[in-house]
């Protein structure tokens, strides 16, 4: 009994040292207090600052738990403000640091954030000056970053940890954006562009350049612009609608979907369908357990760039332009071969094997296989 006694008051001492921890904590922060800054609440705005931007040329934003977001200024200086649901001292207030060319924002001490009772919310508005075009790079670890402005950079480069990054039209020179698992979305960006996620979705709906996009555990969406792009996801979708470029796609266990591009295409699933329409290009599309079911249009007949279909476990259905020549051939394990020019073909193997030329003049090569699927060649 008497070290049963012990034991509670022991335990019972071990938490009366947290709670004065706790307490220790909260006071530094600020306190608990039944005015408008209470756990919870919305946050007031505790300060503005006026920054020049004569001669500036770089603007970086690094705060840890505080979203971002730009608004345009009705003046041609730089107006910060800053909202808390606290009192907050001067050392949890933004730090600036200004040179001739470089404004750096960092933000204030969050002495509480990381504890159970994570109390403190707050977010900062950046109202840039018209016609800033100098490179921004925003930061903040579990906070958002957005804007619904038209942005022309030389340069952005936007990160988050656990928090998503959501622009409207943004013309640069380079188009960085990252978040470890966050969501990224952009109505518009135009310029050399690079996307990455570990756990979130990349959705880019418009702009011309060279993308490269890639996402662990996310769905990747690229759509209405010319360039190149390199997309890959392990376990997500990567749908691309109206892009003109060579196109470099995979996913792990994900469908790709594509429609209404032009240029030269690599897909790649491993456990997938492709799925692609109105396709004015060649191409490389392989499939280890899914099917392959690509549309071709008129356009086609302007490549002399061979296409390969292989599918491990899946069908293949490929429609083609009629007025197309070039050098055929199917194989088949333990499937069907159709096809809409069968007159052309010589067939062995039982079926499981064909060959043939279509047209007078064949300009490419079309190589077919499946271990276990019917292939099918239709006239469009």
């Amino acid at each position: 009994m008497r070290k049963f006694v012990i034991s509670m008051i022991a335990a019972f001492g071990v938490i009366a040292l947290g709670l004065i921890l706790i307490m220790v904590a909260v006071i530094r922060s600020g306190g608990i207090s039944f005015s408008s800054h209470t756990f919870g609440s919305g946050a007031d705005l505790v300060k503005t600052t006026n920054l020049s931007m004569d001669g500036i040329s770089s603007l970086s934003l690094e705060y840890s738990s505080d979203d971002i977001i730009f608004y345009q200024s009705d003046t041609k200086e730089l107006i910060l403000k800053e909202y808390m649901n606290i009192t907050p001292k001067e050392e949890e207030l933004t730090q600036i640091r200004q040179t001739s060319s470089e404004i750096r924002l960092s933000g204030g001490k969050r002495y509480w954030q990381n504890w159970v009772l994570n109390h403190f919310y707050g977010y900062v508005e950046v109202y840039l000056p018209e016609g800033y075009q100098g490179s921004i790079s925003p930061s903040t670890s579990s906070g958002n970053i957005e804007t619904d402005l038209v942005l022309n950079l030389s340069e952005l480069n936007a990160s988050c940890t656990s928090g998503d990054l959501t622009f409207n039209e943004v013309y640069a020179e380079d188009i960085r954006a990252a978040a470890s698992s966050g969501n990224i979305n952009f109505a518009k960006a135009e310029g050399k562009r690079s996307f990455a996620t570990s756990s979130g979705n990349i959705e880019v709906n418009g702009g011309n350049g060279d993308t490269d996009a890639s996402s662990t555990s996310g769905n990747i969406t690229i759509g209405n612009g010319i360039g190149s792009l390199s997309a890959a996801a392990s376990s997500g979708n990567i749908t691309v609608e109206g892009m003109d470029g060579k196109k470099d796609i995979e996913t792990t266990s994900g469908e790709i979907r594509l429609s209404d591009c032009g240029g030269y295409t690599s897909a790649t699933a491993s456990s997938g369908n492709i799925e692609i329409s109105e396709l004015g290009g060649a191409g490389d599309f392989e499939s280890t357990s899914g099917n392959i079911e690509v549309s071709f249009t008129d356009e086609l007949a302007q490549s002399n760039e061979d296409i390969r279909a292989n599918a491990s476990s899946g069908e293949i259905s490929l429609q083609l332009p009629g007025s197309l020549s070039f050098n055929f051939t199917a194989r088949t394990s333990s499937g069907d071969i159709d096809t809409f020019f069968d007159d052309s073909l010589n067939y062995k193997k039982d079926g499981d094997y064909a060959e043939g030329t279509v047209g007078a003049s064949p300009a490419f090569d079309l190589d077919t296989a499946t271990s276990s699927g019917n292939i099918t060649i239709e006239q469009r």
